[in-house]
């Protein structure tokens, strides 16, 4: 059985990175729930605090982000958050803001340059009485639209405070007794998050030693990580001529012309590869498996590649995308580059 997994853009272990109100925000992207960011003494409320994250590798179409309200006990060694956190604090209700940095927007840092694309249910961490339960604030995932982005930004709505319905208002006769979390506790000021996880595609399962059956994939398509609206210099270049429904034949040419290509090159990277697999992981996802003949830059070290396909349909209006990987002779990882054609630059086609 091979288990694919799609990666996490705003992962820090990938080179995402967070800015924001409160504290700890790079534990907002560390892929795990037992650390978390926090804003604590909000004025008035909690609502409109935000973290903002870069994400790895430039412009990315997101498809669904992952979110957690999880929290975790006390602990001393916790910068700026030392204490227990109250499961009233767990975030409840968010918004999903997006920007593409430009210099018109001063590489998202103008007034103005996110858009909202996404705000959830107003029960997105679900909680009722007598207080919210741990397991309904763990990982949690969310459909967004389709959108292109460099920066996405999470946006607090509500926490459990503020937005639960059983903790609103007087819930029972006695004078006596507060129940309004508002105006009987801080918690209205303070929230917490766990995870935030912004994802291009879905995971697949397949088969081993290939499962799925084959495909045949075809197309020419780039990025534009030059930024000048056409493909060139410094983009990505796909271009697939694979026959894969028998015996596999074709090509897989893959141009990195951007001068410092991830792994530390010096130069661009040009491989030309001849396939001898091709594995249908999906309806829309497909892996090609093959031999390099030619590596440039790379040289005689490079082996067998692999190339993992998603088609999200006709270009324009939607962007593919690619996972491209250069092997050694015992396996070792010498590239690796994962990302979103851009639309209206060449179309990616799976039959």
């Amino acid at each position: 059985m091979r288990i694919n997994f799609p990666t996490n853009f705003a992962s820090v272990h990938k080179g995402a990175t967070a800015t924001g109100d409160g504290v700890n925000q790079q534990k907002l992207i560390d892929d795990t729930e037992s650390t978390d960011w926090s804003r604590l003494g909000a004025s008035p409320n909690v609502q409109g605090s935000q973290v903002t994250v870069k994400l790895a590798g430039g412009a990315h179409v997101l498809r669904h982000v992952q979110v957690s309200a999880y929290l975790h006990p006390a602990d001393a060694s916790n910068t700026g958050d030392t204490g227990s956190q109250s499961r009233f604090s767990a975030l409840r209700q968010f918004a999903i803001q997006t920007c593409t940095a430009s210099a018109a927007n001063s590489n998202c840092s103008a007034n103005g340059s996110f858009t909202t694309i996404y705000t959830s249910p107003a029960d997105a961490f679900p909680a009722g009485l007598p207080r919210p339960l741990a397991p309904n604030l763990t990982l949690r995932d969310f459909d967004v639209p389709d959108t292109s982005a460099t920066h996405v930004r999470l946006v607090v709505r509500q926490n459990e405070c503020t937005g639960a319905p059983a903790y609103q208002g007087e819930q029972d006769n006695d004078p006596t007794n507060d129940t309004d979390c508002d105006d009987a506790s801080s918690q209205g000021t303070n929230v917490r998050a766990a995870e935030l996880q912004v994802f291009t595609s879905t995971g697949s399962v397949s088969a081993p030693g290939g499962g799925g059956g084959g495909a045949d994939v075809t197309g020419h398509a780039h990025t534009d990580y030059s930024g000048n609206g056409k493909a060139g210099t410094g983009d990505v270049h796909v271009l697939l001529d694979v026959s894969g429904t028998g015996t596999p034949s074709g090509t897989v040419t893959y141009y990195d012309l951007r001068q410092h290509p991830p792994g530390g090159f010096s130069s661009n990277i040009r491989c030309y590869g001849t396939p001898t697999g091709v594995t249908r992981l999906s309806d829309d996802t497909v892996r090609i498996n093959g031999t390099v003949p030619g590596c440039r830059t790379i040289g005689k070290k490079a082996k067998t590649f692999t190339m993992v396909v998603t088609d999200h349909g006709t270009n324009p209006p939607h962007a593919d995308h690619y996972h491209f990987i250069v092997y050694g002779k015992t396996g070792n990882v010498l590239y690796d580059n994962e990302g979103d054609t851009t639309v209206g630059l060449g179309d990616l086609t799976i039959t």
